[in-house]
């Protein structure tokens, strides 16, 4: 059982257990009320462990917008407005050299904070490029004037003087908007990334939807390997909407992951908060994945419908290795390692990358205290019922004693005489007198109260007082008592006589 669920379990068995204390302590139960007590304490525990209850979500999970920062400074909102329009231009590039790798993908911010309320968040730390250096020169024509620009993996220079860049967050900003601008990048080929770095485990988005994903990975493999299957399963979950709305907090994520039915940005979202709770350090970029490759001539056009957000995971070696866990959605050449900063650890990342506040909170002191309570409201009740039942005890023993007290001594021998024949196993009729029954029982007990019957409550001469009702009294606790151990009256082979009017008591 969940947490939520054994939450809900927990909080079901206080509600019913004060439910039962204050039923039971503020009226006496009787027996049928007790019955029908225990049965809505029962209904109201298992509804608290089988029925849902509706949920909440706090207020920054059910209205997650994104900070109002500026279109260019988050590509992550505009993703959809570029793939509403997928055979629109964005960019037309030239190489003048061998474009190596530096055409597959064209990166425009890396984020590395998220927060589950308002999604991923990024820091650029831009500093001036120089406008000359090595390497391969890249043209680039924009098809409307934007100061964020896309570019390949390895910026070294950039034209015109004054462009900033970051390689840690892949941000390029030139100094005013604009549609043309070159650079210089490296197009060598790079060495893969070594093993993925590894972090403790944390996550900003803790629900079930997540936990599924890593229920179908094998734990006991290496990192690297349980990163390659998790990339299969986020990729196997459902179907891409490239033009869908950019929801990337935790509401839209888990919704998506629960409809099978999502964007870009909330694929590699899940894949990089699962693979932070698999103790990986891990991002998602923005930017374009060119369907297409470089011409003979070095041209290469990216347009609207490239435009996709992929998660990267830091291994050794201070490389970024980008996955792609995009239903339907590959990059031209697989998996690539691209060049980028030395990995950081996750102690030196920020502290949005360790998730929400209370995440990890605990819930064992919550379970003990609802444990406690139900256990106290359990005894409490039955010390309640206990009671209960001794007074009722109490109360008809009183009531018999009253009752017998209120018999006059004649009265008195009748209902022992009745109570005796009970328990000597006689059945008599109607026109059989206490004489015949003397006549013919075995039990001398009963015997002698017979004569004492018939001769107190038949003879009209005779008066029966208290102490023939007391002799009456001991002799029907010597018939309920049965023959003694010395008794060799031919009573030992039952309770009641051989004689026609006796037989034994039935079974029931």
């Amino acid at each position: 059982m969940g947490t939520g669920r054994a939450g809900d379990a927990l909080l079901a068995g206080v509600v019913a257990g004060t439910l039962a204390g204050m039923l039971l302590a503020g009226r006496r139960v009787r027996r049928g009320r007790g019955i029908v007590v225990a049965a809505v304490v029962a209904c109201v525990a298992a509804a608290g462990v089988f029925v849902p209850l509706p949920r909440l979500g706090p207020h920054q999970q059910v209205v997650a917008a994104r900070p109002a920062d500026p279109p260019e400074t988050d590509p992550l909102s505009r993703l959809p407005r570029w793939n509403s329009s997928p055979a629109a231009p964005v960019l037309h590039a030239r190489f003048a050299g061998p474009p190596g790798q530096a055409g597959r993908l064209w990166p425009l911010l890396a984020y590395d904070g998220y927060r589950a309320d308002s999604g991923w968040q990024a820091s650029p730390a831009l500093t001036a490029l120089p406008a000359a250096g090595g390497g391969t020169r890249v043209e680039v024509v924009l098809a409307h004037p934007e100061r964020l620009v896309p570019h390949p993996f390895g910026v070294r220079t950039a034209h015109p003087a004054g462009t900033r860049y970051d390689p840690r967050s892949e941000a390029l900003r030139t100094s005013g908007a604009r549609t043309a601008y070159s650079l210089v990048v490296d197009t060598a080929p790079r060495a893969p990334g070594g093993r993925p770095l590894a972090a403790e485990p944390s996550t900003g988005c803790a629900g079930p939807e997540l936990r599924s994903l890593l229920g179908r990975v094998h734990r006991n493999a290496p990192l690297a390997d349980q990163l390659a299957e998790l990339q299969q399963v986020v990729a196997g979950t459902g179907s891409a909407d490239p033009a869908g709305p950019a929801e990337d907090g935790c509401a839209g994520v888990t919704a998506a992951l629960r409809e099978g039915h999502g964007t870009s940005d909330q694929y590699a979202t899940a894949f990089a908060l699962a693979a932070r709770m698999l103790g990986a350090s891990s991002r998602v970029v923005a930017g374009f994945a060119p369907q297409r490759e470089v011409s003979v001539d070095g041209g290469l056009d990216v347009l609207g419908g490239d435009a996709v957000a992929w998660p990267q995971i830091a291994c050794e070696g201070g490389v970024w290795v980008d996955y792609w866990p995009l239903p339907g959605r590959t990059v031209s050449g697989g998996v690539l390692a691209s060049p980028g900063p030395a990995a950081t650890t996750e102690a030196a990342r920020p502290p949005a990358h360790r998730g929400t506040a209370g995440s990890g909170r605990a819930v064992w002191p919550l379970a003990l205290a609802a444990g406690a309570v139900l256990l106290l409201s359990a005894v409490a009740s039955g010390l309640v019922v206990l009671r209960d039942r001794r007074a009722d005890r109490i109360a008809e023993r009183r009531a018999a004693a009253a009752r017998w007290a209120a018999l006059d001594p004649r009265q008195r021998i009748l209902v022992l005489w009745q109570r005796s024949l009970r328990d000597g196993g006689v059945a008599a009729s109607r026109s059989t007198t206490a004489r015949d029954v003397a006549a013919a029982t075995d039990l001398p007990p009963l015997r002698e109260l017979a004569l004492l019957v018939d001769r107190t409550l038949y003879v009209p001469a005779a008066e029966a007082g208290t102490e023939e009702a007391e002799r009456a009294a001991r002799l029907a606790a010597a018939v309920r008592a049965g023959p003694g151990p010395g008794d060799e009256s031919g009573a030992g082979r039952g309770r009641a006589g051989r004689g026609p009017l006796s037989r034994r008591r039935p079974p029931c």
